[in-house]
């Protein structure tokens, strides 16, 4: 399959002849083999894959007229962490029980995400729309890390039924 859309791709001869058409058809004939190992995994690749096929002109006008060459390369980094960093990491403590690799590495993306969006959305958005938004994704990242990490999460909970008894005492008198 991989040898026909290299043919094929090698006698298209336009001026720009892109490889949508060679990657379809390897993706379908991918898609093809993995029913046989699961059938709902290949039922959601093949939607997701019909979907991105009737946008493709949407997505490549994005692309080109709204994208920058950074972000493009800074979007690529954030999907490879994602999808070929994080299933490599270990999912045990390495050094105590507050470093473990892939907690760390799924923090990571989720704060490079979530800066990715902030930043898109500054760029698409009104300015005030903008800056509450990035407000927003501000707050969400720093709850998020702040649960993230268990030492803080177990203290802030030992503080709150402390601190009751505290509250209490202090609205008697």
């Amino acid at each position: 399959m991989a040898a026909l859309g290299v043919v094929a791709y090698w006698r298209d001869r336009r001026d720009d002849p892109g490889v949508t058409t060679e990657v379809a058809l390897l993706l379908t004939y991918l898609i093809g083999v993995l029913c046989v190992w699961s059938l709902p995994l290949a039922a959601a690749l093949a939607t997701g894959l019909t979907a991105l096929l009737a946008g493709r002109e949407r997505l490549h006008s994005f692309a080109r007229h709204w994208l920058r060459p950074a972000e493009v390369r800074d979007g690529i980094v954030l999907a490879a962490l994602v999808l070929m960093a994080l299933p490599w990491m270990p999912d045990r403590p390495l050094w105590g029980p507050v470093l473990n690799p892939h907690t760390l590495v799924q923090l990571l993306a989720l704060l490079l995400a979530v800066q990715a969006l902030a930043h898109l959305s500054r760029r698409l958005l009104q300015a005030r729309d903008a800056v509450t938004l990035s407000a927003l994704a501000s707050v969400f990242v720093s709850s998020t890390a702040t649960i993230a990490t268990p030492r803080c999460a177990g203290g802030g909970r030992r503080r709150r039924t402390r601190g009751a008894g505290r509250r209490r005492a202090a609205t008697r008198r």
